[in-house]
């Protein structure tokens, strides 16, 4: 490593013997600064190549926690995290456990998402259980903006009575929060000419 930064340096020194400077010692303070910004730009991209490799070492770890673990609040847990470090097929997991006694533990990972628009497909999909649609609902309510007010309008129609219900609230929660935002960035009203100079 040493010896590839001070060829580096050398490199720089060549270049440099075109370019005019107000005396050699201002020359040597520049290579020795393009030297330095060489070492440190080396150390970045070894530490992040360190780290991805550690990240993927973490992630095949909580992979094989998440299929030993008992605990099914532990194991959707493990999912969330498992989503988390760029393991997208965990999403599914957790949306399927929409249907289950960890229904608001789910909910509660789901809002995190990003975007609302990871879970429009999970919405669309045919035959979910009513439990699943009704979960998607209140977890749109907590992230879903103006264009998820559209795409939750029929299930205010629908027959079933907790997924009607989740659509209501999440239509309510949804136009409540989209309204103070538009409040909060409309400002005073600019008025444009010149003053009185009464």
């Amino acid at each position: 490593m040493r010896e590839i930064l001070v060829s580096r340096g050398r490199q720089c020194a060549v270049v440099l013997g075109e370019k005019t400077f107000g005396n050699q010692n201002d020359k040597l303070k520049f290579v020795a600064h393009s030297s330095r910004v060489v070492f440190l730009l080396a150390l970045c991209l070894f530490l992040f190549a360190l780290a991805r490799l550690a990240a993927v070492d973490q992630k095949k770890l909580v992979e094989g926690y998440q299929l030993q673990e008992k605990n099914k609040e532990v194991r959707l847990a493990l999912d969330w995290a498992l989503y988390r470090m760029g393991k997208t097929e965990a999403l599914y997991r957790v949306v399927r456990e929409l249907d289950s006694s960890r229904q608001e533990q789910a909910i509660g990972y789901l809002a995190q998402l990003e975007s609302p628009d990871l879970l429009y497909p999970f919405l669309h999909k045919e035959n979910n259980p009513a439990r699943v649609n009704a979960g998607l609902l209140k977890a749109l309510a907590r992230i879903g903006g103006a264009q998820t007010l559209e795409l939750i309008k029929p299930y205010r129609e629908s027959m079933q009575r907790n997924v009607a219900e989740a659509a209501e609230i999440a239509s309510d929660e949804i136009e409540k929060r989209v309204g103070q935002q538009t409040t909060t960035t409309r400002g005073r009203p600019r008025t444009v000419g010149k003053p009185d100079p009464r």
